[in-house]
């Protein structure tokens, strides 16, 4: 179909409320004669202004700029579906903005708090930055790593298959926990955070938790809970081993 499959950990924000709106805006683009890489780079102008405004504290612009730019994430995917034009430079372009964007959103609302805090607003955009960068990177390197093994020293790793026996319950609670934390630190997660608390302050008027005041919570929430998510991550893969685990040479 148009949009295709979904993979399962793709946020609820993405599935439910995007998807439904993104086929719309790609029939019309797929009828301007648009094609895929179009609209990713129209998508990645769009977001730069988009952060320049968040930078400068314009925060309307911001936050519904933001969520337009998810948007065409979405649609140029559908576009390639659509004209078959899917292909690996594509994929290759689309991630690289999204890795480029994503950080930057942190940097942008950092900037854009400064003369609303005293200080340290800047620090803590800086943190999320960097968290919001090693959360994209760590599952990238491992497929490099693998892809770099498999083409250049052409070794085929298998992924081996583990025993669910030895499993707790206590274990399967903690990487439920862990997950929900994931979860909550992914991108469209925090995305819909700052979007509906936004709106409700908009509307609400609330004199006591203003909305600079709201962004400046998300952002530190959001620096110390996924700097501990990326930090543990690395540990556990480095110290368990995980990618000699799940993978063996055959």
């Amino acid at each position: 179909s148009l949009q295709g499959p979904r993979e399962t950990t793709v946020t609820w924000y993405g599935r439910w409320v995007m998807r439904p709106v993104s086929i719309y805006v790609s029939w019309f683009f797929a009828r301007l004669g648009l094609g895929p890489n179009h609209v990713t780079f129209l998508s990645l102008v769009f977001a730069l202004i988009v952060i320049a405004n968040l930078a400068y504290g314009n925060f309307p612009v911001g936050i519904l700029g933001l969520n337009l730019w998810y948007l065409l994430d979405n649609v140029d995917g559908e576009i390639a579906r659509f004209r078959n034009e899917s292909s690996l430079s594509g994929t290759f372009f689309d991630n690289v903005i999204n890795f480029l964007i994503q950080p930057l959103t942190f940097l942008g609302l950092g900037l854009g708090l400064s003369p609303h805090a005293e200080g340290g607003t800047l620090l803590w955009g800086t943190v999320a930055t960097a968290s919001s960068v090693m959360l994209l990177a760590i599952p990238i390197m491992e497929e490099a790593i693998l892809f770099n093994e498999s083409v250049k020293k052409r070794i085929v790793y298998q992924r081996t298959v583990g025993s669910s026996s030895g499993k707790t319950q206590k274990q399967s609670l903690l990487r439920r926990g862990y997950g929900l934390v994931h979860t909550f630190v992914t991108y469209p997660s925090v995305l819909f955070v700052m979007t509906a608390g936004y709106l409700i302050l908009a509307i609400l008027k609330n004199e006591f938790l203003r909305i600079p005041v709201f962004f400046y919570g998300v952002l530190v929430v959001y620096a110390l809970i996924a700097t501990s998510v990326w930090v543990s991550q690395l540990f556990y893969k480095v110290y368990f081993r995980t990618l000699d685990r799940q993978w063996k040479s055959v």
